[in-house]
């Protein structure tokens, strides 16, 4: 016996848009392979409707509404294999974006390294201003023990002052400087905050699509399993009518056997009866002629 093809019903696709609309996520991407699978679905079932009302009455169209119920099969995986590259390529482009930004947080970590250098010159120079200043207050002292000498300590004092008056300079100038880093470095500081942020959203990004990806291969996974289990059960049922036709044959045959020995039977009685008939009629004869 030919094996029957698939044949999607009504209910199957009932259930099936259920279970689709309550995997509906806020995405843009899932809403739109809902809406499509929902709008192919919805078609199927009004294509498959007439169909199943000409297979109740013509075994030839049944074949046809399965035809159409496995094109509809096929339409629907090609359509869940279409979002499978297009969250493919989403994950190539979350791979690109991850990459710039670990360029960036190269950019960021040499602008680090070059303002730590410029403070680590800060620094220099503060030791040196106060390496100077210690040679003042040492000189001061030298001024009040040598009273004699004040003239030309005087001289020296002025040159002193004169140094110190730079000296203050360069250290309005260095404030300044170190106002500057601190403000860039402020900055950088909100750069890679914002950089971090930013690299926390792809990464949740990602998670989300990776998720809804998994989400869709079990789904798809379900849906294979469905129709397996549903082609066993049809194989199963095939098996049974195959098993029924030949008890069927093997009980006709078994029926025409006992018909034959029945004959045979009627006719051997029949036989019986003709023989005692004869015996009867000789009995007869010889009695009455006795």
């Amino acid at each position: 016996m030919a094996r029957k093809k698939r044949k999607v019903t009504e209910r199957y696709l009932d259930t099936k848009s259920k279970l689709l609309v309550q995997e509906k996520s806020t995405t843009t991407l899932e809403n739109a392979t809902q809406i499509a699978i929902e709008n192919h679905l919805q078609n199927a079932a009004i294509a498959i409707k007439p169909l199943e009302q000409i297979n109740n009455s013509s075994s030839e169209k049944s074949k046809d509404s399965a035809t159409v119920s496995l094109e509809t099969y096929h339409s629907l995986q090609q359509q869940l294999e279409k979002k499978e590259r297009q969250l493919e390529k989403i994950q190539e482009q979350a791979k690109e974006q991850e990459e710039t930004l670990n360029s960036l947080q190269k950019k960021v970590d040499k602008k680090d390294k070059q303002i730590k250098e410029l403070q680590e010159q800060t620094e220099e120079q503060t030791k040196i201003h106060q390496t100077l200043q210690k040679k003042v207050e040492k000189r001061d002292k030298q001024i009040a023990e040598k009273i004699d000498d004040y003239k030309a300590l005087e001289k020296q004092n002025e040159k002193k002052d004169r140094e110190i008056l730079e000296l203050q300079a360069q250290i309005t100038e260095q404030s300044k400087l170190t106002q500057t880093l601190q403000l860039r470095s402020r900055d950088q500081n909100q750069k890679i905050t914002f950089l971090q942020d930013r690299a926390n959203q792809q990464t949740k990004t990602n998670q989300t699509l990776q998720q809804q990806l998994e989400t869709r291969k079990n789904e798809i996974e379900r849906l294979k399993a469905q129709l397996e289990k549903q082609a066993n059960h049809l194989e199963e049922q095939t098996k049974n009518c195959q098993t029924l036709q030949q008890q069927l044959s093997e009980q006709e045959n078994s029926y025409l056997h006992l018909k034959q020995e029945h004959q045979k039977q009627i006719a051997g009685h029949n036989s019986l009866d003709a023989i005692a008939n004869i015996h009867l009629n000789k009995w007869r004869k010889n009695y009455f002629s006795n």
